[in-house]
């Protein structure tokens, strides 16, 4: 990947970043798998987990999800494809431990905790958005309303999350009007 190609991808996935910023998200995961697992075997299982979750809260789960084929463990033994997430639901409360209490016993490892805004999980689950190394999926976002900008560059220009470098660096496609 040569630098332009590097800049362009980056400033996607600051975009990504900035509309996810928008929902009101409940918790914030990775995941592992105990085997090896082709992407679209994880989104598989991880909308088997979604449909346990849903179950088990009796609520519908709005979720983003990004796979990332670099080796992650959890803290565990890496494996080379795992699973970045945001999730939300109307019964949020004890959403982190319903859902790494679901995920452990039935695929692998996950770390599952509280959303916290400030802590921008949304730029940090989008890195890999538009990248070779890296698939995007997700369920029920019509279900949430979304607050970010209107103008996702023009939000971007603002946001001291995104690299100076990168300020400058627009693609008319990532443009948001409501």
């Amino acid at each position: 990947m040569n630098r332009l190609e590097l800049i362009a991808y980056t400033a996607e996935a600051q975009h990504w970043g900035t509309y996810l910023n928008g929902f009101p998200w409940k918790i914030a995961g990775c995941a592992t798998f105990r085997q090896p697992v082709s992407a679209t075997t994880a989104q598989v299982l991880f909308t088997r987990f979604a449909e346990k979750l849903e179950k088990r809260t009796g609520a519908p789960l709005s979720c983003f999800v990004a796979s990332e084929r670099r080796y992650s463990g959890c803290g565990s033994s890496p494996i080379p494809l795992h699973l970045h997430f945001l999730a939300a639901s109307d019964q949020a409360d004890g959403l982190a431990e319903t859902a790494q209490h679901l995920w452990e016993p039935r695929f692998g490892n996950a770390k599952v905790d509280t959303y916290d805004p400030g802590q921008n999980g949304s730029y940090y689950v989008s890195k890999l958005a538009c990248h070779a190394n890296g698939d995007i999926f997700f369920r029920n976002l019509e279900l949430m309303e979304n607050f970010s900008p209107s103008d996702l560059i023009h939000a971007n220009q603002l946001n001291p999350y995104v690299p100076q470098e990168l300020k400058d660096k627009t693609h008319g496609v990532f443009l948001r009007v409501r």
